[in-house]
């Protein structure tokens, strides 16, 4: 985390999925003065954030479907990802752009 930090110089995220929400267990912030301030205990719905996005590409989408189906998707951004169940297009592409990031 501290090597992506430094090379990069925005902030790094450690976090796992619980209750279909990203739970931050360690936080690295960036020096920058504008960023995006978690701090590890907190919470936020999965399909609203990066790296809940980053978690939801590598894993399978029935499970993704399975994870987001028990409740509303509260809808942050002008984004895909509010709908539910995510079509196949839709993931595909979501996927595919995140493996570009990689």
């Amino acid at each position: 985390m501290t090597d992506l930090l430094n090379r990069h110089a925005e902030t790094v995220n450690l976090g796992v999925i619980n209750d279909a929400q990203v739970v931050y267990i360690d936080v690295l912030q960036s020096p920058n003065a504008l960023r995006i301030a978690a701090l590890p205990g907190e919470r936020n719905p999965l399909h609203c954030t990066s790296l809940g996005k980053a978690i939801l590409a590598f894993l399978p989408q029935p499970e993704v479907n399975a994870l987001l189906g028990e409740r509303p998707l509260i809808k942050k951004t002008p984004g895909p990802l509010h709908r539910k169940p995510i079509s196949a297009s839709i993931w595909n592409r979501f996927v595919s752009m995140a493996l570009r990031l990689i």
